[in-house]
């Protein structure tokens, strides 16, 4: 995914933290919380209301979605429809796991036949991961 032209096909100027907030979200699994990406990403030189504004820019621009986890934070992730994927998140520690397999396809497909557009879903799966078992 190139970035800038993401960005400039979502009518949105070039910017530096623009340029790094969006690349760390295609090059990291996420997803991650605004306070997450300010922190992490290095050499990034603005203050944590420009990262909340970038991202819902990008997130109004459907260039990010917003996660939910249940644990009053929202996170954001890279919206590529060809990546599409739900997360297994341990109850304990938190860890997020990608999970590649949609059986929601089908659904929507069958939406889909039913005359309705822009279809998308949301699942997320919960547990305790096999470390915090022990």
């Amino acid at each position: 995914m190139d970035m800038k032209s993401s960005l400039k096909n979502a009518g949105l100027s070039v910017t530096k933290p623009r340029l790094a907030i969006l690349s760390y979200l295609n090059n990291n699994h996420g997803p991650f919380c605004a306070e997450e990406i300010h922190q992490n990403i290095e050499g990034l030189q603005c203050d944590l209301a420009t990262v909340y504004r970038c991202l819902s820019s990008f997130e109004i621009n459907k260039l990010v979605k917003k996660c939910y986890f249940g644990d009053d934070l929202v996170r954001y992730e890279i919206n590529d429809p060809e990546k599409h994927h739900h997360h297994l998140i341990c109850k304990s520690c938190k860890k997020v796991e990608k999970v590649t397999f949609c059986f929601l396809k089908e659904v929507d497909k069958l939406f889909s036949e039913k005359g309705y557009t822009n279809l998308e879903h949301i699942l997320e799966f919960f547990g305790i991961c096999p470390n915090c078992q022990h």
